[in-house]
């Protein structure tokens, strides 16, 4: 029940970068901001109770770890997702 609310409170925002989707849940005020990565290629919907406890306090990005072939695809899909979402580096 509660990842059905999760997906219609925090719809799922994407952009492409190099040909490859990058996906990610976002909920929250911040800064700061919590990026939440799964620990393989898996999605950031594995995150919906953390999303759903923290975001009353602070803003949360949970993150789909796409396929990509390189730590520098990946770093640069990284670096995509935050600067749409206006994640500053300080």
């Amino acid at each position: 029940m509660r990842y059905q609310q999760f997906l219609q409170e925090v719809p799922a925002r994407s952009l492409c970068h190099s040909n490859t989707v990058w996906r990610w849940f976002e909920s929250g005020k911040g800064p700061p901001t919590l990026i939440v990565l799964p620990g393989a290629v898996g999605g950031g919907n594995a995150f919906f109770l953390l999303v759903q406890e923290l975001a009353p306090a602070i803003r949360v990005l949970a993150l789909d770890l796409p396929m990509v072939s390189t730590a520098d695809e990946a770093l640069g899909g990284l670096k995509s997702v935050l600067e749409q979402a206006g994640v500053s580096s300080t």
